[in-house]
């Protein structure tokens, strides 16, 4: 039995990746990601002491900064 929560239905959860995996992506060392984290460049997911990234969010926060 499936239990409905009230209000709109959530969108599917987007994929959360790793410094690392960002790092490889952006193609910069994980270092400038723990920069541009501190600096408020990029939004970073914080679960417990592990830190996640939404590469789409990562993305549009690039492009508004470059934008700026």
């Amino acid at each position: 039995m499936a239990i409905k929560c009230p209000g709109t239905p959530r969108e599917p959860a987007k994929e959360l990746i790793m410094k690392d995996e960002l790092a490889k992506r952006l193609k910069v060392c994980t270092r400038k990601v723990e920069l541009m984290v501190n600096a408020g460049e990029i939004p970073a997911i914080k679960i417990g002491t592990a830190v996640r990234f939404n590469w789409e969010k990562v993305l549009e926060a690039l492009e508004a900064n470059q934008a700026a």
